[in-house]
């Protein structure tokens, strides 16, 4: 099942390069497919970024599922890890980094596969990967903190409601104190709740 989901996905990149999609009207070889062969588009579109990627990644990958030892979920999972590489990753960082996803991918499913995937770089070149990880971290602080916003709006009957968006470390310190003001032990039986 394996290789014939390869040799689909190998089929939907040559039906990609040659427009096979345009003469049913379709927009891309995936949504062609998806029609022919009555799947999701999400399959289909699947099958389309394997394709893709075993046309570019011939040395690890491209055998690996020509040969079934790599299944369509555990490629797609490739893939992904692969494109969430830097653009400026030296090329051998990045051959060493396929072959051991497709290394990792005998032993493991498409789930655990995704977790290996996202730390990789730091499992193959750890200086290079932790640099990452911490530019990483540093863009999703700085992307949190953009979108924090606080909004609050009297209902005139005697509330207030409000919604708020926080980076995690925030929500965390908010939860923290709103748990210790508002914990019953902390409450005498005169206090007004």
């Amino acid at each position: 099942v394996a290789r014939a989901s390869a040799l689909v996905a190998v089929l939907v990149q040559h039906a990609e390069e040659v427009e096979l999609f345009r003469q049913n009207g379709a927009s891309t070889a995936a949504v062609w497919l998806a029609n022919a062969a009555t799947i999701t588009r999400r399959d289909a579109y699947r099958f389309a970024r394997i394709g893709s990627a075993v046309d570019r990644c011939n040395t690890h990958l491209a055998p690996a599922c020509e040969t079934g030892a790599v299944d369509t979920e555990q490629a797609d999972v490739i893939v992904k890890a692969l494109d969430a590489l830097p653009d400026d990753l030296d090329p051998d960082l990045r051959l060493q980094a396929e072959r051991a996803l497709v290394g990792f991918a005998a032993d493991h499913d498409a789930r655990a596969l995704r977790g290996i995937g996202k730390k990789i770089l730091t499992v193959i070149a750890p200086e290079v990967g932790e640099a990452h990880d911490a530019a990483v971290l540093e863009r999703e602080e700085r992307e949190a903190r953009a979108a924090s916003r606080l909004s609050m709006v009297s209902d005139g009957l005697g509330r207030v409601w409000g919604r708020f968006v926080l980076p995690e470390l925030h929500g965390a310190m908010l939860r923290k104190a709103l748990d210790a003001y508002a914990a019953p032990r902390h409450l005498n039986a005169d206090d007004d709740p």
